[in-house]
């Protein structure tokens, strides 16, 4: 059962589409690019009455 499911996990993987975090690190040349990157979430703003989610997304390149 385990290999049943690691199986399909890895399948849907492939059609799933890339997580923004390793795009945006891909687009930068790659992890040796890059000094930091992080990921917060749960905050929440307030728009037209309604309360939406945000996620704040950081990268910082390397400088050479």
């Amino acid at each position: 059962m385990k290999e049943e499911l690691l199986q399909r996990i890895e399948e849907l993987g492939e059609k799933l589409p890339p997580n923004t975090l390793d795009q945006l690190i891909d687009e930068l040349g790659g992890p040796e690019n890059v000094a930091e990157a992080s990921v917060t979430s749960g905050y929440l703003i307030l728009i037209m009455g309604i309360f939406l989610p945000v996620m704040l997304l950081a990268v910082y390149a390397k400088v050479t």
